[in-house]
């Protein structure tokens, strides 16, 4: 018996709590670029848009964990296209290091 069992703490509850909800990521996304919670989910193709995606999909595929299945639908994308932003995000971020910091900001929240 280890001693979250002794104290009654259910281990796997406090580690789903412990990630932020969809809708804290997606709305700080959001706020960071300006834009609005339509906007991000919806087809535009512009630069912002396009790069609040990628990074949206990145963090709930790498950082929560998510399947890339429940995270195109959430974002109205194809599974293949999470994979490939999340891909994209990691090879910008090992590149460039302001893009990094903003992604790990977005961790926290």
């Amino acid at each position: 018996m280890n001693y979250m069992s002794r104290v009654g703490i259910d281990f796997k509850v406090v580690k789903k709590n412990a990630y932020p909800s969809t809708d804290n990521l997606i709305l700080s996304v959001c706020n960071y670029y300006k834009i609005s919670k339509a906007e991000l989910l919806g087809e535009h193709r512009f630069r912002t848009h396009a790069d609040a995606r990628a990074i949206l999909s990145f963090l709930l595929y790498r950082r929560i964990k998510m399947q890339s299945v429940d995270v195109g639908k959430l974002l109205n994308l194809h599974h293949s296209s999470i994979l490939y932003h999340a891909k994209k995000v990691e090879g910008m971020m090992e590149v460039d290091k302001n893009f990094r910091c903003l992604v790990n900001e977005f961790k926290y929240y």
